[in-house]
């Protein structure tokens, strides 16, 4: 059996209480959905990981990641019913799952899936970074790819046919080379992308914000006075040109743009860095120094973001993984939270505006609940688990097992390494974590993986 259980007590008053919890507590898997609470869907022939998620008008279920076969990757899609059956309508063979090198002519096959983009009329966009030749021998570099589906999972050609597109934000005249991070979609249809570019000849990589027309071409009404029209360069450079990139990014119910990733300080340590732009492109100047804060979570050598969400007050949750040396392979997870105002770590959060847990991995995608509970999820000694945090920081007792769960995206009980990487919040207040598994020993065998939890609608709610 799955390790997602409340421990009982020997007696029967206990055993009875224990068992009245169970029915009210949140945080395990939901036996009425699916049969038991999980599902897994192989890609016919390929490997999956990662583990976007993202839901259709229609209330079905769409994942993303990537999929690799013979050293080769692409992105790959499936779709499940919001019973968790897989929809076999779905994809160009109407089989339920796909990789997109079924769509002949696709641009690479080194292509990361990274984010995963639902229209209001139900089409979808995947984002992500190709690897292709970069003119000089056999080397390759990155260059953002967009690719635009049918709400079926059908390929939309783009103007000149083309099956993706692929995007340079660099600011360096003899190199397209950019990388990918995360993408949001806008009302008026057109899209903000977030990752990592040279903003000139000298190489040196910042983070890269652009705002992408409805024909995925640069706006150059974004942030006009930039190097390149339509791409905001954020340079943090704590030990001079240092690497900088955005990994995930949200947008403000005021339209202003927040983003985070790592950013390289002194001794080729990484810390978190967060920028924050107006609706413009230009720099909020009201956010820490001149649009950017940046923290090290104790000195940590290592720190990577793996998720970023807003409460609602506004306040900017930012998680992922530490690691204190370069000579062990010991992650903690990280929740940190920044005031809605200036960006400054909000000590109204565990005290010092940060928690860490010994989890064991690293945490990424996060939500807050209608009633300001926030959950996150990740990945904590090769298993998908979630936590959840009251307004302080702390842990709430009425999730899992004293506000965490650990668990597995299979039916039979926890074999073999598996991923947590995504959490929505689905119709009818059901939360999903997704993910990616491996069937067999190795990292050869991977399928995706959903979790669907129990979540007291009461509670959280009122009465319905």
């Amino acid at each position: 059996m799955a390790p997602l259980q409340i421990r009982c007590a020997s007696f029967m008053a206990a055993s009875l209480l224990a068992a009245a919890r169970a029915l009210a507590q949140d945080g395990f898997p939901d036996t009425a959905w699916h049969g038991n609470g999980r599902v897994q869907i192989p890609v016919i022939g390929k490997t999956v990981s990662g583990g976007s998620m993202a839901i259709q008008p229609d209330a079905k279920i769409v994942l993303g990641g990537t999929c690799a076969s013979g050293g080769f990757y692409v992105p790959c899609l499936t779709r499940l019913l919001p019973s968790g059956d897989v929809d076999l309508s779905f994809g160009p063979s109407q089989n339920g799952a796909f990789a997109f090198d079924e769509f002949a002519g696709y641009p690479s096959n080194r292509t990361l899936e990274e984010s995963l983009l639902i229209r209001p009329d139900g089409r979808m966009v995947v984002f992500g970074t190709s690897y292709v030749p970069s003119g000089s021998g056999t080397a390759l570099m990155g260059m953002m790819n967009v690719t635009a589906l049918t709400s079926d999972g059908q390929v939309e050609l783009g103007p000149s046919g083309e099956r993706a597109r692929l995007i340079s934000l660099s600011g360096n005249p003899a190199s397209a080379e950019t990388y990918g991070g995360d993408a949001k979609l806008l009302p008026d249809g057109k899209m903000l992308v977030a990752g990592s570019a040279p903003r000139g000849a000298s190489g040196n990589f910042d983070i890269a914000v652009a705002r992408l027309s409805t024909d995925f071409t640069l706006d150059s009404t974004f942030n006009t006075t930039g190097t390149v029209p339509g791409v905001r360069f954020a340079a943090f450079d704590l030990a001079g040109n240092g690497f900088d990139s955005a990994s995930v990014m949200v947008v403000q119910a005021d339209g202003k743009i927040v983003v985070a990733g790592l950013v390289e300080s002194t001794g080729n340590s990484l810390v978190v860095g967060v920028v924050r732009l107006n609706p413009d492109g230009s720099f909020d100047t009201a956010f820490g120094n001149s649009g950017r804060v940046w923290f090290d979570l104790g000195h940590s050598w290592e720190s990577r973001v793996g998720g970023i969400c807003l409460d609602q007050q506004q306040r900017i949750v930012v998680t992922g993984y530490r690691s204190f040396d370069n000579t062990t392979s010991i992650y903690d997870w990280f929740v940190a939270r920044l005031s809605a105002t200036d960006g400054s770590l909000d000590t109204s959060f565990n005290n010092v505006g940060y928690k860490i847990f010994n989890l064991a991995g690293s945490a990424g995608g996060a939500l807050v609940q209608p009633d300001g509970k926030l959950v996150v999820v990740g990945t904590s000694a090769y298993a998908p688990a979630a936590i959840r945090l009251l307004d302080n920081g702390s842990f709430d007792p009425s999730f899992g097992n004293s506000g965490l769960i650990v668990g597995t995206f299979s039916s039979s009980g926890h074999q073999y390494n598996e991923y947590g990487s995504s959490i929505v919040l689905a119709p009818g207040n059901h939360l999903l974590i997704s993910g990616s598994a491996a069937t067999a020993p190795g990292n050869d065998t991977g399928v995706f993986g959903v979790i669907r939890l129990t979540y007291e609608r009461i509670f959280a709610n009122g009465f319905d």
